[in-house]
């Protein structure tokens, strides 16, 4: 295997924009989404036959979906036939986005393919945001959340691996695959285990309180003879099936001139920075990862304990050998230990209680004790190490905007935990 096209691959894609700061906008219709549109609801067997949405071009928030009438509650949109979807077949090898990003690619060079299909690929953005392709690694050592800034370069590494692997022979180039992995990422959901994206849905933004929703409505051979519609349901088995992909108004109904949305997923703000480019302020949903795993939560304590007395390093190696020992013992996993708004991660505790147990028993032998460490001193202790990061932040004022949304919302998260964990302390 080789890679194609000529010169190494750039570390920074020719195709990036900054986010630009919230101004007054203007919307005009968007011809190529509203051309997409239209041939869907020319299919054949269409439920969908009067658009009451239409494509537009907001000036400060980009494309999107708008109500051109009012819309009742739960009615239908849009339909969109499983043969018009674009998905996932797990004939490349690598990370899902390489895959659909090549045979996006492939598309693009096809001469025959159906009117919607056309016009979908005539309304894909010019110039999409991904942020571990469209950053280099300089811009993204401006990300302050550790674990976001390694996840980035480590998902921009695995893209640039994926596209050295491309045989010489697909004719792809780096700036063809970095177009179709960007747009991609931006604009895919799972059904069941299979990545889709849906022409025309896929023009909606994301909102945590949408107003509409996406459906598969499985055809009667898949569901027992019955139609049946599901938000989350397995993808059609046969590559000729008669589901529908559907969106539908929410119970509220839309009213004339609103935007019409779906929700992409309850992400924190890391991934949504990672897979869409954009980041939500005052997110209900984000997180800071504060402990890798179990391994990490053990140094930190560590370095607490050996703070307070060092003369028990002597039996640190021990307790902390028992209480690995415990975590391999367990089904749950201790990848990412979290902080929210709505508290901590509930797997902290039960390492804690581990760890001074085995504490309790090395000890014993000893004229030696240790008191427990509860786990809000600790999670407390953690992030006031972790906001140091942002208060020791020289040059603010270089970042790109995005990326200073995505530190500000960061190091807002953690203040609001160590806020309750100090009254919580003092109540």
């Amino acid at each position: 295997m080789a890679r194609c096209g000529s010169g190494r691959v750039p570390l920074v894609s020719p195709i990036r924009r900054q986010m630009t700061p919230a101004r007054a906008s203007f919307r005009q219709q968007c011809p190529s989404g509203q051309n997409l549109l239209q041939s869907l609801v020319k299919l054949d067997g269409a439920r969908v036959q009067h658009l009451k949405m239409e494509a537009r071009n907001d000036s400060a928030k980009g494309r999107g979906l708008y109500a051109v009438e009012d819309v009742a509650p739960g009615e239908l949109l849009l339909d969109v036939p499983w043969g018009e979807v674009f998905s996932g077949d797990g004939a490349v090898d690598g990370p899902w986005g390489a895959e659909m990003g090549v045979k996006l690619a492939k598309l693009h060079k096809q001469e025959s393919r159906s009117e919607v299909c056309g016009a979908w690929l005539e309304s894909l953005p010019r110039d999409p945001l991904f942020p571990p392709l469209a950053f280099s690694g300089e811009e993204l050592s401006a990300i302050l959340d550790e674990t976001t800034r390694t996840e980035a370069l480590n998902i921009g590494e695995s893209m640039r691996d994926a596209f050295e692997e491309l045989p010489t022979e697909s004719g792809i180039s780096w700036d063809i695959f970095y177009h179709a992995v960007s747009v991609l990422h931006g604009r895919c959901f799972c059904v069941g285990e299979t990545h889709v994206t849906v022409p025309g849905i896929d023009l909606a933004n994301h909102s945590f309180d949408p107003s509409a929703r996406v459906n598969i409505l499985n055809s009667p051979d898949l569901s027992q003879g019955l139609s049946a519609s599901e938000e989350v349901c397995d993808p059609p088995k046969s590559k000729v099936s008669t589901s529908v992909m559907q969106l539908i108004a929410n119970e509220s109904g839309i009213k004339r001139g609103d935007e019409i949305t779906i929700s992409y997923g309850s992400w924190p703000n890391d991934v949504l920075f990672l897979l869409f480019g954009f980041v939500v302020p005052d997110n209900p949903n984000d997180v800071a990862v504060i402990f890798m795993d179990e391994f990490d939560l053990l140094d930190f304590l560590e370095e607490l304990v050996i703070e307070e007395s060092s003369h028990f390093s002597e039996y640190f190696s021990e307790i902390r050998s028992m209480t690995e020992e415990w975590c391999s013992q367990q089904e749950m996993d201790f990848g990412r230990m979290v902080v929210s708004y709505e508290g901590i991660d509930g797997r902290i505790g039960p390492i804690m209680e581990s760890f001074h147990t085995n504490s309790k028993q090395v000890l014993s032998s000893s004229e030696e004790s240790i008191s427990a460490i509860p786990p809000a001193m600790v999670v407390h202790r953690r992030c006031d190490g972790l906001l140091q990061a942002f208060e020791n932040d020289s040059a603010p004022e270089a970042k790109c905007n995005l990326i200073r949304d995505l530190n500000l919302a960061k190091e807002t998260l953690l203040r609001a935990v160590v806020r309750n964990l100090t009254k919580r302390r003092t109540a």
